[in-house]
């Protein structure tokens, strides 16, 4: 099968999927807020307010109409309007959701940067002291909760050593944000040659970055262990052994190669999982991404705005799935496209 025919047939999935994830969060949204109408205008509001806010929005329909004219709206993309402020709930994701990339994709690189290496050596070491610190290493990764990780982040760097700038936000509050050109400031900043803004978003994302990789560098150590040892002991490692190639040279190009496909498996829905699972790190790093929208947005019993990162979380889910379906291809020609 073609890349594009197979591609093509999984996006044809991703429409049950979302309509099934919508279908809860609004049925969710519809239990936990049985009058959404009166919440939106506040305590103080008029009878007549909380009336035209619910025709608007058709919460005195049954919910079967008022689900239907949600998704209607939603294809037209009208994800609807915060009550709180006022701004369409599409425009506010897409303003956030740069910065919460961003932040993943250099957590991601931090994750593997740290955990690849940590597990072929304590495969290759197997059983000496050297394999026992590396495993305990990534135990502690595995173990420990992205909050505490960056609370001592924040006390170890910034309050005692003072290596990095205060936390908040992307960029120091002295320099102006790079031209807006992919939403990413590192990039924008290498595009547009900004080599203060360049420095200061490094040092911004560094913390963050490190304390949302944290607990995932340790799955993907251990993953990587458990996968080299496996490959390890196969006849064709064995065989290239015998042929007098070098040590690092069967690691590497033989073995660490086909132990990668379960590793991409796993870091790839990982990845996801960054994206839904960066609130805590957004919120206490105050870094102005979709995450921190969403908590902000559950507080304020914004219905949309919770809909809406909703259904770009899974978004994520399903295309960072379908990426690491692609990528197996190319990590190992054996696979085929089915």
């Amino acid at each position: 099968m073609g890349l594009g025919k197979y591609v093509g047939r999984r996006l044809l999935t991703v429409i049950p999927v979302l309509i099934g994830v919508l279908v809860i969060v609004f049925l969710l949204s519809r239990v936990a807020v049985p009058n959404p109408a009166r919440v939106w205008a506040g305590p103080r509001a008029d009878e007549k307010t909380v009336r035209a806010i619910g025709e608007r929005y058709h919460l005195y329909d049954p919910l079967y109409i008022q689900f239907f004219y949600y998704l209607i709206d939603l294809a037209r993309g009208d994800w609807g309007n915060s009550p709180t402020t006022g701004q369409p709930v599409l425009k506010m994701i897409l303003a956030y959701f740069p910065a919460t990339l961003e932040l993943s994709i250099a957590a991601m690189l931090i994750a593997l940067a740290l955990g690849i290496p940590i597990g072929v050596i304590g495969a290759v070491k197997q059983g000496t002291a050297t394999d026992n610190w590396a495993r305990l290493f990534s135990l502690v990764g595995v173990a420990t909760p992205p909050f505490l990780i960056a609370l001592v982040v924040q006390l170890v760097f910034f309050y005692y050593l003072g290596a990095f700038p205060d936390s908040g936000g992307r960029i120091s509050t002295f320099l102006d944000a790079p031209q807006n050109v992919t939403g990413f400031f590192i990039l924008d900043s290498l595009i547009s040659g900004n080599w203060p803004a360049l420095w200061s978003s490094l040092q911004h994302i560094l913390m963050p970055a490190f304390s949302l990789a944290f607990i995932y560098f340790g799955i993907g150590a251990r993953l990587t262990r458990a996968s080299m040892l496996e490959i390890l002991s196969t006849d064709y490692v064995r065989t290239a052994y015998g042929k007098g190639l070098g040590e690092w040279t069967v690691i590497y190009k033989h073995a660490l190669r086909n132990a990668m496909i379960p590793v991409i498996s796993v870091m790839t829905v990982m990845f996801a999982y960054m994206l839904g699972g960066s609130i805590v790190v957004e919120s206490i790093f105050s870094w102005p991404g979709v995450g921190r929208y969403a908590a902000a947005s559950a507080m304020g019993i914004d219905l949309f705005a919770v809909m809406g990162t909703t259904l770009v979380f899974a978004l994520c889910v399903v295309v960072v799935n379908l990426i690491a379906d692609i990528l197996y291809t190319f990590v190992d020609p054996r696979i085929r496209l089915e």
